[in-house]
């Protein structure tokens, strides 16, 4: 009776508990569509000439982001929605001249904390994710 007990508890514990799994470069499409650009996804070697350790790049002039290609897991994920950020951030003129992100750190911190708490919503409301998939018209 204890036997047939523990099984049915580990069955309902794996119905609750999400499936993970580590996200690699090869699993990033080579491009993402950021409103009327089509950006490439670039994994290179580290050699980004920046005062910080830096992981990604967004080249809006090359409409491509520069990832380092070792990056794997929750650091990659974090990653590419950081310099998509990037992305929509300059292509919304935020960071121009009279702009609200001027200042570069500012820019970065605006990105860096918006990308978090994304990433945290989506990934503990799994629902949110799949009703922004959805279109209505």
């Amino acid at each position: 009776m204890k036997k047939s007990l523990k099984k049915r508890i580990s069955k309902s514990n794996q119905a609750t508990t999400p499936k993970t799994t580590l996200v690699t470069p090869a699993m990033i499409p080579k491009t993402v569509k950021v409103g009327w650009n089509t950006i490439k996804f670039n994994f290179v070697d580290p050699s980004f000439i920046k005062e910080s350790d830096c992981f990604g790049q967004y080249l809006s002039r090359e409409c491509k982001i520069d990832i380092q290609k070792e990056l794997e897991g929750d650091q990659l994920i974090n990653t590419v929605l950081h310099e998509i950020i990037h992305c929509i951030i300059y292509n919304s003129s935020l960071n121009q001249d009279g702009g609200p992100l001027t200042d570069e750190k500012s820019e970065e911190q605006v990105a860096n904390s918006i990308t978090n708490w994304l990433l945290n919503v989506f990934w503990e409301n799994p629902w949110l994710v799949d009703l922004l998939k959805k279109k209505s018209s």
